[in-house]
């Protein structure tokens, strides 16, 4: 007898689980009767069987997210990373007058830059985009936590482009056509929204924006303030890049026009440049990139204008202490007054901002306490700028009525704001009426010819050397702050700078007195003394 396995009996607490058929009835081992259970044969021509039931099968669709995540993401962030790239190259092109063939160039260099994230974008997984480093989230974290994000991103091999770099690869552009432009001048056209940067998400489509994670948007909401030498690493870091994996050498800098932009930003006497030109030559500057030193002290720009202040230094020296020129062909002939170059060279947009409100230079970086000293002019301008900056275009959930009590047009400003009426010590509204007033003051020192009088003070004597922002009078404070300023680095990398290259020249001053002593001293030559005889 055939028995099947099959569930516990439970009759009169039968425990076998063994049954067999007999005559369509199922029993267990024990004889106990399995109620509800009739074993039934198939009637072989399938009579009274009942219609089956057939459905077409349907292809097994899997359900799209509708946020990319993997390398498809990083390939839609690249994409829009160029999208903000392409616009800031339009603004300079249409907007700042610069050649269209920087367009062509930046595109070359993009496209360099892509090739480094080729077998990079393959890699990358969805734990890889969470442990990315972004310039615009380090700035402002703490030093621990930007180190542990860095680290990670080093475990994880792959580091994605900052927008910082969308202004470096502009940068070098320009430096690639030996445009005179400044890494300052990108700084202040970030700053003044003059060019794409600050908050550029806003330019992404809308399209591009649903599809990004949470880091990869705000790797492009670039809200953190653009700080001195943030630009300038990161130029050094892509120059470090083209010139060592695909071997391009940069062109030097174009230091004969941007010393005249920068004596001009400066509002300093065009006697300086012949000045700034000689102390190059003697130090041997070549005003090329050396990426492999790292340092933003031998950058060209830095030592450029460390050359100009060397020079204002000896000719137009910050103190009171009186200097005589030997000729009127000298550049200390004409005397600067620094009282009237402190109120001529202060920023037009801080002036104006004095009477017409914030510039939006300073209101991405008002704060809470701020606003209790805001008149309403500045309240009124802050909130134009939120608007433009933060509100989002289109429609709006509130209702029409709600949104009528708060009108944002721009008819709905205030009244006229009052003029500013410029006086001789009021601020002034423009570079050109500065260099104008310094101009007008400029004063000729006495000239005292002769080299045998050792008590008149000639210039370069009584040189004072600054090693600290904290030795310097408030008009040497003023003038390296402005030039500071004026390239993008901080006043302490500035005053690093033009104090190596002090004792660069006093190192060749020694030189120089020691080859002219042992001159002296050399014993005379058979040449030498048949020309005597």
């Amino acid at each position: 007898m055939e028995y099947v396995k099959g569930e516990r009996c439970g009759v009169e607490n039968c425990r076998s689980n063994r049954y067999y058929v007999e005559d369509g009835l199922w029993f267990c081992r024990n004889g106990h009767r399995k109620e509800g259970r009739i074993q039934v044969e198939e009637d072989e021509d399938a009579f009274g069987t009942q219609g089956k039931k057939t459905r077409k099968k349907r292809e097994a669709r899997e359900l799209e997210s509708k946020v990319y995540r993997g390398p498809r993401a990083f390939h839609l962030y690249l994409q829009a990373y160029q999208f903000i790239l392409r616009k800031q190259v339009h603004c300079l092109v249409h907007q700042k007058g610069l050649p269209a063939e920087l367009e062509f160039v930046v595109r070359d260099l993009w496209a360099l830059r892509l090739q480094s994230f080729k077998s990079k974008a393959e890699d990358i997984s969805d734990t890889d985009g969470q442990s990315l480093v972004f310039s615009s989230q380090a700035e402002d974290t703490d030093a621990s936590e930007v180190d542990s994000r860095k680290s990670r991103g080093r475990r994880s091999g792959y580091h994605a482009p900052t927008m910082i770099e969308t202004l470096a690869l502009c940068y070098i552009g320009t430096l690639m056509l030996r445009l005179p432009v400044s890494v300052g001048d990108f700084i202040r056209w970030a700053k003044r929204e003059e060019i794409v940067y600050f908050r550029a998400v806003r330019w992404v489509p809308m399209a591009v924006k649903s599809r990004l994670r949470g880091q990869w948007l705000e790797a492009l909401d670039s809200v953190a303030t653009l700080r001195a030498e943030h630009l300038q690493q990161a130029v050094l870091r892509l120059i470090s890049l083209f010139t060592t994996t695909f071997d391009i050498a940069m062109p030097p800098l174009n230091h004969s026009l941007l010393l005249f932009s920068y004596i001009k930003g400066l509002a300093l006497p065009l006697d300086l440049y012949p000045a700034v030109l000689r102390l190059a030559e003697t130090a041997g500057v070549s005003f090329t990139f050396r990426p492999s030193s790292g340092l933003l002290t031998v950058l060209p720009e830095v030592q450029l204008i460390s050359l100009l202040i060397m020079a204002v230094k000896l000719c137009q020296p910050l103190d009171s202490i009186p200097r005589y020129p030997q000729s009127q062909v000298e550049p200390a002939t004409l005397l600067v007054d620094w009282a009237t170059w402190a109120a001529a060279s202060r920023d037009p947009n801080v002036s104006e901002s004095a009477v017409h409100g914030t510039t939006k230079e300073r209101q991405s970086e008002i704060k809470e306490e701020d606003v209790f000293k805001m008149t309403e002019y500045d309240i009124d301008d802050y909130l134009g700028w939120f608007e433009q900056t933060w509100v989002e275009k289109g429609e709006h959930k509130l209702p029409q009525q709600l949104l009528e009590m708060f009108p944002t047009d721009p008819s709905a400003k205030l009244a006229d704001k009052p003029s500013s009426t410029q006086s001789f010590n009021s601020p002034l509204s423009s570079r050109e009426d500065g260099i104008k007033r310094i101009q007008e003051t400029l004063a000729c020192q006495q000239i005292v010819p002769g080299v045998s009088q050792n008590n008149v003070n000639r210039p370069g004597s009584y040189y004072k050397h600054f090693r600290r922002g904290e030795d310097m009078s408030s008009t040497a404070k003023r003038l390296f702050q402005a030039a500071s300023d004026l390239i993008g680095v901080s006043i302490e990398t500035l005053v690093k700078s033009v104090f190596a290259l002090e004792c660069k020249f006093q190192n060749w001053n020694h030189e120089e007195k020691r080859k002219e002593v042992a001159s002296l001293f050399r014993p005379a030559s058979p040449d030498d003394m048949n020309q005597q005889l």
